[in-house]
């Protein structure tokens, strides 16, 4: 009786070892596997080399890009604030939009200069 419990005893050790090494084996070919896939995603195309003087930025080629995005933006903003603006700027305006005649107008008084 005794013999027949320590032999089950000793197959059930048995196939939870065998099971644990299972796992252990499945695991180490899962960690080679991802060790592999590791390598091989970042490849070297070519090695880096030192440079031989220090990189500077281009002055020139930078002044010229900041004056023509300058004067894109300073047209746009040009170009938005007349487009935004309704004032009427002639008597002919005047009387186009509001279908009326213009009785009178109020000259622009200029001031001479002291001197």
């Amino acid at each position: 009786m005794a013999l027949n419990r320590l032999t089950r005893e000793v197959e059930s050790n048995r196939e939870i070892y065998q099971s644990f090494l299972q796992q252990t084996q499945g695991s180490e070919i899962e960690q080679a596997l991802q060790r592999s896939v590791a390598e091989f995603k970042f490849k070297i195309v070519e090695p880096a080399i030192k440079p031989i003087k220090p990189v500077s930025p281009d002055r020139v080629k930078m002044m010229l890009m900041a004056i023509v995005v300058g004067a894109m933006i300073g047209g746009g903003l040009i170009f938005l604030l007349e487009f935004m603006d309704h004032s009427f700027k002639n008597i002919e305006d005047v009387e186009k939009h509001l279908n009326l005649p213009v009785l009178g107008t109020i000259p622009k008084i200029e001031i001479p200069a002291k001197g």
